[in-house]
């Protein structure tokens, strides 16, 4: 069968058709951390290019990496709710499938022993509306307290930053995810609290006119992928071997750490419909509301159909 071109998502992508054709897919995350650890070890070790597809990996913002699959400059996006936002306002992608829970701490400053003694203080967090933004939001929430009130959040963009702040004394506490906890544990800062299950499982978005022109490749991505995240979970080796490389890890404390806090959140599954449910509740009710998130449904958002 011949190639089929893909001209609505520019020239990164090629037909996923043929004997010995590949298809090229682009993917990008929001930064690069070992939530992505998977989709790291799938491109080293050729997981992907055993079912006919070229994966590369791009390392963006949560910003960017929506409006990118929103546009076709990727064909697919790895994120929180942002995603979800994105999507809403320019219904250009679908959520495909999920990739399990990225896992979330809150570290504070010495002399802090809960999130109660945040009252009054200042946490980092990364971007608005994200997955970290949504679990220490929840957290605080929890806790009895009102985020933004009670307990001002702040948006660093990136784990390192929030830290950072937090050692210089800017912040009272961050919501951070390994390697990043590890690295505050290192810098004696204390783990006020474990907020994995309050964060939103991660989000894996295809553009929508790549998938559908691309039906089987969608398919065998799927099935790569959760070869990829068994490989991920089940060897050591080789998850140090791709953070070292993408994640620029070189602390074994931090090696150790990311990959024993990620292997048994790693997952690929269709997304639940009830976490979006949630997803877009959240979505409507905040300041400013997503545009369509009250009156949009699940359906309207996921696609599951290549499981």
């Amino acid at each position: 069968m011949a190639a089929v071109a893909l001209s609505a998502c520019g020239s990164g992508a090629s037909g996923s058709g043929g004997s010995g054709s590949m298809t090229n897919i682009r993917i990008g995350t929001s930064g690069a951390t070992g939530a992505y650890g998977p989709v790291y070890v799938g491109i080293r070790d050729k997981v992907f290019q055993k079912y006919g597809l070229n994966v590369t990996v791009q390392t963006l913002t949560p910003n960017s990496v929506t409006a990118a699959v929103l546009s076709g400059n990727i064909e697919m996006a790895f994120d929180g709710p942002n995603l979800v936002s994105g999507i809403l306002s320019n219904p250009q992608a679908k959520v495909i499938c999920t990739t399990g829970p990225t896992v979330f701490f809150i570290y504070g400053k010495k002399g802090l022993s809960s999130i109660n003694d945040l009252r009054g203080k200042t946490v980092a967090v990364t971007t608005p509306g994200g997955s970290l933004d949504t679990a220490v939001r929840g957290a605080i929430t929890k806790a009895g307290m009102k985020p933004g009130i009670d307990v001002k959040v702040a948006y660093l963009q990136t784990n390192s930053a929030s830290l950072a702040a937090v050692v210089s004394g800017s912040v009272a506490a961050a919501g951070v995810s390994p390697p990043t906890s590890v690295q505050a544990q290192q810098a004696g800062l204390v783990n006020l609290a474990n907020i994995t299950d309050l964060a939103p499982s991660g989000l894996t978005a295809v553009n929508t006119k790549f998938a559908s022109s691309h039906r089987d490749a969608m398919t065998k991505f799927i099935i790569a992928f959760k070869a990829a995240t068994q490989q991920a979970i089940a060897s050591r080796t080789d998850s140090d071997a791709v953070l070292k490389t993408y994640v620029k890890l070189t602390d074994q404390a931090q090696l150790d750490g990311t990959w024993e806090g990620y292997k048994a959140a790693w997952t690929v599954a269709p997304y639940p419909p009830d976490q979006m449910t949630v997803i877009l509740r959240q979505l409507a009710s905040a300041n400013p509301p997503a545009k369509g998130a009250s009156t949009a449904q699940p359906s309207d958002i996921i696609d599951s159909q290549f499981f």
